[in-house]
């Protein structure tokens, strides 16, 4: 059952690369940095609204559920009881959040996009992800993305033509999120049963308290760079700076991806009290990120130009170096998903987590008014990648301290070693040959080619072993299915 699990969540954020890859630089080149900057800004207090209205239910959702998911009356009275308190304030958040949008002067110039965006909170209710994730069906939560998905790329290339269309591209991302709140609630009725009759929300006040304020601070230094660089310097800016982001966010799928499916089961694990499967689970997840994380990182260092310039074209160059500064982010995001969302939070620790985000936020407000000003979207990602550091540096300092599981450095050093050689290759083709495209992909090949050795042959690596087995096995069994019919 993990084996799948890994497997399709795996499939799941190659997918998303690969959407993303589609219909970002489409949008992009289509609004223009200017459209997109007005999209991004918008979402970015969306998103805002969205989290704290969460209250940490995703987090909080998932730990619970996967303790009670074998008792079906204990599971839906959990169930309904974190749906009621998601309901609650959800209401009292989007009416805010359309007031916001009506008097405030730089908002309210988007009006129309605010209100795409409440709708959107209202559908973020229903989308209930953090119960499928707590029973582990990844199988389901897989192939239903990949439907919504691929319903908006058609969408998004029947409708979206010109500059101008931001309502349209924005009004087809809150479609994604109905299609994935309406598919979820009928198929959940098939497991548990919502009721709204002898509710304890009571319980669920003072942990879903610690954990919305780590979620406020959170959102916070996650999304303010992006309104605050937009109050300060505009919208362009923003669009530069958001390009940057989603890209080297992009990656951050997969080197989360296995964490995603292991939350579940460390909780259990914690649970039970079987310290051998928590140690062995977290090699696991940090080997993965070690071994994803740090040569996309690198190879993002190396490609920057090439990427933007392809995916979004040349109007975005300036997106280029911002890119580059981000680019260590990815290794780092997956570090903290590791210690914080892995270790720290199963263990019930989310007063700890709180003081981490809390020193992140005050980081990220110091450095993004220090900089932005005087550096604009460079200085956004300078702010952010100091951000992410402290946060990284502080969960690992609290893991340390707890001393429940061992973090060995090793896949650190054999993943830099072998990512280490990107530069070599990279520097010896452009010497040797002209600077064009098909230069730039042959250095891509050959870096992935010389890792994937490297990984097997020299480290022998067994997470690269487990996906290449897993992938073996599941299109046997696709064979296997079809001589059958």
């Amino acid at each position: 059952m993990l084996k799948k699990n890994i497997f399709f969540n795996f499939l799941l954020s190659v997918s998303q690369i690969l959407f993303s890859v589609i219909i970002f630089p489409f949008a992009s080149r289509t609004l223009g940095p200017d459209g997109i900057g007005s999209v991004v800004f918008i979402d970015s207090i969306t998103q805002i609204f969205l989290l704290i209205a969460a209250l940490g239910i995703p987090i909080y959702g998932v730990r619970e559920i996967s303790k009670v998911k074998d008792d079906p009356d204990q599971l839906s009275s959990l169930f309904s009881e974190l749906v009621t308190i998601h309901m609650i304030c959800t209401a009292i958040f989007v009416v805010t959040y359309v007031l916001a949008g009506i008097f405030i002067g730089k908002i309210n110039t988007h009006l129309n996009l605010v209100l795409i965006g409440a709708f959107i909170l209202i559908c973020n209710v229903f989308t209930i992800e953090w119960f499928f994730q707590g029973i582990e069906q990844f199988t389901y939560i897989t192939k239903r993305t990949l439907l919504v998905r691929g319903l908006f790329l058609i969408l998004l290339f029947g409708f979206v033509h010109h500059k101008g269309d931001e309502p349209v591209y924005y009004g087809l991302t809150a479609a994604s999120y109905f299609f994935n709140a309406l598919f979820n609630f009928i198929y959940s009725k098939k497991i548990i049963r919502l009721s709204f009759k002898h509710l304890n929300l009571k319980k669920h006040v003072k942990p879903l308290l610690v954990i919305l304020c780590s979620n406020i601070v959170i959102t916070v230094y996650l999304l303010m760079d992006n309104t605050i660089l937009g109050f300060l310097k505009g919208e362009v800016p923003v669009g530069f700076y958001s390009t940057a982001v989603k890209i080297a966010k992009i990656s951050i799928t997969i080197v989360t991806a296995l964490g995603a499916v292991l939350i579940p089961q460390i909780s259990q694990a914690f649970k039970k009290g079987d310290h051998s499967r928590i140690q062995l689970l977290i090699n696991k997840s940090f080997n993965f990120v070690c071994t994803f994380g740090i040569p996309i990182s690198v190879g993002i260092i190396i490609m920057a130009p090439f990427i933007i310039t392809t995916l979004v074209g040349k109007s975005f160059s300036q997106s280029i170096v911002p890119l580059q500064i981000l680019s260590p982010i990815i290794f780092i995001i997956g570090a903290t998903n590791v210690f914080a969302w892995q270790i720290l939070s199963p263990l019930g620790n989310d007063k700890k987590v709180l003081i981490v985000v809390l020193c992140g936020m005050v980081v990220s407000l110091s450095i993004n008014f220090a900089v932005i000003p005087t550096f604009s979207a460079n200085g956004a990602a300078f702010a952010n990648i100091c951000t992410e550091l402290v946060v990284m540096l502080l969960s690992f300092y609290f893991v340390y301290r707890l001393k429940v599981v061992a973090i060995s450095a090793k896949p650190i050093f054999s993943a830099a070693l072998g990512s280490g050689v990107f530069f070599l290759i990279a520097y010896i083709a452009r010497k040797l040959f002209s600077d064009n495209i098909i230069t730039e992909i042959s250095i891509m090949l050959s870096c992935v080619i010389f890792y994937a050795i490297y990984q097997i042959k020299i480290i022998k690596n067994e997470i690269i072993f487990s996906i290449i087995h897993a992938g073996k096995n599941k299109i046997s069994n696709v064979f296997n299915h079809n001589k059958l019919l």
